[in-house]
This record gives structure tokens, C-alpha cells and sequence, in this order.
């Protein structure tokens, strides 16, 4: 049997760059846009991140 080939795609939304790695199966339910979709969901989905103050003054 061989090895299935990986493939590591970078997708950037804004300011958001992902990873995405994917190797071929038959047996397989997902492509990659849909793996895609499924990482931005699962992003959205995660509480927002405090925002980031910096005093300038010292």
C-alpha cells in the first residue's frame, strides 16, 4: 500500500492565515473547501479575544 501524499495549503482571511494540511483517502467526506468552512466555523465560534492597550506615555 502506499503512502498518501500530505499537502499543507495556507488560506489568509484578514488577518488570519490557516494551515491547512490534507492528504487523499478514499474514504474521505470532506474536501478541502469544506474542511475550510469548517475551521472558520469552528474559529467564530471561540470568545473574542480581550483587546490589547498600550500606554504610549509611559
Amino acid at each position: 500500500m502506499s503512502r498518501p501524499i500530505l499537502t499543507t495549503t495556507p488560506h489568509t482571511i484578514g488577518k488570519v492565515t490557516y494551515y491547512i494540511e490534507s492528504k487523499s483517502s478514499e474514504k474521505a467526506r470532506e474536501n478541502l473547501e469544506k474542511k475550510i468552512e469548517n475551521l472558520i466555523k469552528k474559529d467564530l465560534g471561540k470568545p473574542p479575544e480581550p483587546p490589547c492597550f498600550s500606554n504610549k506615555n509611559g
